[in-house]
């Protein structure tokens, strides 16, 4: 065979193993999708649910009075998250912890297990990386990646891992204590962590998620969030109402800078969560969209869409966010500043394109440093019916807040960074990974049943395999 038949068969080959793993990835995403909805747990006694915010409620509710039931548990992040938080009854955070972990497994439903996708898409991106000469994929992978090599991350994560794991140990003891002042007199186990966290944060800084939204209307903090970048880099956001919008909802803003009195960039924004019309994935956080890059040559200014779910303003009520929430909306919105801001001038270069995937959430990071500070966190809040400015304790609080169990929440990005590192460097069975990997980052046990690498879109689904390590490198 001369050269070109050899280029040609491998181009084909390619091509085809792409295909495959773009097939096994969408299969793979559309099963984890079905498990969550799949799984119901209908519940009639109220009290059970005494702890839970109405906005959750509202969310579980089959009836149209939220606070009469029944109300209906499934695995959906925007549910299952606050429910294990709120839920007083360990018997149901068992149930819904057990669901959850055993997602798309053996153990669950034969017609949703999803470990033979699993095995299937870490076989062609084994291929797809031979084919174009790498040793294995996340040795492919490195090369869109500032951190240049897999020993660089691990040497990262590890050093991460020595102060964050000692940590970990600390506080599930602290918690575990807490817990049993109050007459919790088992052991914890990994479905009673988000309970007895949330509970020992109001203990200690009077903080809960839900009770704080009142200081946070949409409005105000957009509006506070615009005068922020107005203030750092120099530029005007104003609406235009001229614009035809895929929803009444959704709005279009114009970004002006001091160099020209003609729009340099635009964007819509989608806040609001719409029943059956959106995707919920994970924590909802939102997404930012690249829709037009800029391009001086054809006078192209760059255009973006940002996506919420949001609670809708309802009964007179605005808009209230959650500081988590506020946290999200800075985040995305910092990473936008990137793609409508860009000075580049050619498309291929412009905004996000072609930065370093470990880099590409360097900016939403930055913007989520302003809500540490005093006077933005300030301007950013206040009752939306009173206008009364956030109680003094918990602005004091908000960095006591940020590094609550924090060992705890780093180990477990730090696991799910090197479980994804080893998944696709070895041909190792996932399992026998994952049994290996957890009790170096967790001070539980490991739950023999526990599945959870069948549920994890975000490297099999989406673009993060190889690559999941980025988000912590990034806040990095």
């Amino acid at each position: 065979l001369n050269g070109l038949d050899v280029k040609g068969i491998k181009r084909e080959r390619l091509v085809n193993v792409l295909t495959s793993l773009q097939k096994e990835r969408q299969i793979f995403r559309e099963k984890v999708n079905l498990a969550n909805k799949i799984f119901t747990s209908n519940i009639q006694d109220g009290s059970t649910l005494r702890e839970c915010p109405e906005t959750l409620l509202k969310a579980m509710s089959t009836s149209n009075d939220a606070n009469k039931g029944p109300w209906k548990l499934t695995l959906q992040p925007h549910i299952y998250e606050p429910f294990m938080q709120y839920c007083p009854d360990r018997n149901l955070r068992w149930n819904a912890w057990q669901a959850h972990s055993q997602r798309c497994s053996n153990y669950v439903n034969k017609e949703l297990e999803t470990g033979t996708n699993l095995e299937n898409i870490r076989a062609y991106r084994r291929e797809q990386a031979m084919i174009l000469g790498y040793e294995t994929y996340v040795d492919m992978s490195m090369e869109t990646k500032m951190a240049g090599s897999v020993d660089n991350v691990n040497n990262i994560l590890d050093n991460l891992l020595e102060s964050a794991r000692s940590m970990q140990d600390v506080e599930i003891d602290l918690l575990q204590r807490y817990a049993a002042e109050r007459g919790f007199d088992v052991k914890l186990e990994h479905w009673d962590i988000p309970y007895w966290q949330r509970k020992q944060k109001w203990s200690l800084y009077s903080f809960d998620e839900d009770e704080i939204r009142e200081y946070f209307p949409l409005p105000r903090v957009i509006n506070s969030l615009f005068n922020l970048c107005s203030q750092l880099f120099k530029i005007q956001i104003v609406e235009r109402s001229d614009i035809h919008t895929w929803h009444k909802d959704v709005k279009f803003y114009d970004v002006y800078d001091e160099s020209s009195n003609t729009p340099v960039a635009g964007f819509y924004l989608d806040p609001y969560a719409r029943q059956d019309q959106k995707i919920r994935v994970y924590d909802d956080a939102g997404w930012h969209i690249s829709i037009r890059n800029k391009c001086t040559t054809t006078s192209t200014n760059p255009l973006s869409a940002l996506i919420f779910n949001f609670q809708a303003p309802l009964e007179g009520k605005p808009s209230l966010l959650s500081f988590k929430e506020v946290s999200v909306l800075f985040q995305r919105f910092g990473h936008s500043l990137r793609h409508l801001l860009t000075k580049a001038n050619y498309s291929e270069v412009a905004g996000i394109s072609n930065v370093e995937w470990d880099a590409a959430e360097v900016c939403g990071q930055v913007m989520t440093h302003w809500l540490y500070d005093p006077h933005t966190i300030r301007a950013i809040s206040g009752h939306y019916s009173t206008d009364e400015p956030l109680p003094e304790d918990i602005l004091k609080n908000l960095q006591n807040i940020r590094s609550h169990m924090s060992g705890y929440n780093l180990c477990k990005e730090l696991y799910l960074s090197k479980f994804d590192l080893e998944l696709h460097s070895k041909k190792t069975f996932w399992r026998d990974i994952v049994k290996e990997l957890w009790p170096k980052y967790h001070s539980l046990p490991f739950d023999k049943y526990d599945s959870h690498p069948l549920s994890f879109t975000k490297i099999f689904s989406e673009e993060w395999g190889a690559a999941y390590y980025c988000h912590l490198w990034s806040k990095m």
